[in-house]
């Protein structure tokens, strides 16, 4: 056989010319979809879904009694809220306020689904021993960032008796917080057969202006929701079962970490 080279010598000149024709043409293209794969792709980032460990497979599932709500129905809640404060606070400079321990999942993933600019900064404070109120506040984080002429939107995750959210606005807000422009709360679950604080309808309630879902009195866990700061990470909210806050404490957390080995040997198995 000749060479391609002695080949493509060998062929007429206007056969040369097309075969030239041809290859630009082709390489053309390839540079021409390079280029627009390139800035596809940092335009239209793909979008990943964030699948977790199913349920059962969570240690602290042994201990719910009820799922109320799945990592999805929370997700699609918490978009639906993000779009809604995104037009609300169009053009206007927002802050978002994180109570501290259990707004902390809400309080990540309701700013990655705000689509305006926004400032982020948090308060922490206790009022729970275990699986009630002490009705005593204990802030141990103040607000470090400048509010003034700034709208704060609070991140809470469960709105309960409201004693907290009642000292926060009525108080904290009032008496060492000022020059912001605006005031208002956003809570992912609201008892709503709870007993409220006194002077709850006409202090409280009318600054939480989005409200997730509404749940009966029962005693919630999972994400960021605690019992003597366990169950927190679970990415589903469920009811905890009666037994867990009624047994000694101590007893309970041993149980956490006794391994299965027949559970253990059965995933092996699998």
């Amino acid at each position: 056989q000749k060479p391609f080279n002695s080949q493509f010598m060998s062929l007429g000149l206007s056969q040369q010319t097309l075969i030239r024709t041809v290859i630009v043409i082709a390489l053309g293209y390839l540079w021409y979809r390079n280029q627009n794969q390139d800035i596809n792709m940092a335009q239209d980032p793909v979008e990943t879904k964030i699948e977790y460990p199913s349920q059962e497979s969570y240690k602290y599932a042994d201990d719910v009694k009820k799922v109320l709500f799945d990592s999805q129905q929370i997700e699609n809640k918490v978009k639906e809220l993000g779009e809604r404060i995104s037009k609300d606070y169009y053009g206007k400079q927002l802050i978002l306020v994180g109570l501290m321990r259990g707004a902390y999942h809400f309080l990540s993933d309701i700013s990655r689904h705000l689509t305006i600019p926004h400032e982020i900064d948090i308060i922490g404070l206790t009022t729970y021993d275990g699986d009630h109120s002490t009705n005593k506040i204990n802030l141990y984080h103040g607000l470090a960032s400048d509010v003034k002429n700034k709208h704060i939107l609070v991140i809470e995750d469960l709105v309960d008796t409201s004693f907290t959210l009642k000292w926060l606005l009525n108080d904290y807000f009032k008496n060492t917080i000022t020059g912001y422009q605006s005031v208002k709360v956003a809570c992912l679950l609201d008892k709503f057969e709870a007993k409220k604080v006194d002077n709850y309808e006409d202090m409280v309630k009318p600054l939480i202006k989005y409200v997730g879902f509404q749940v009966e009195n029962v005693f919630v866990v999972g994400y960021g929701m605690d019992y003597n700061q366990h169950y927190r990470s679970l990415p589903f909210i469920g009811i905890l079962k009666p037994e867990i806050y009624k047994s000694d404490w101590n007893d309970v957390v041993t149980k956490m970490h006794n391994v299965d080995t027949k559970k253990e040997q059965s995933k092996d198995e699998e």
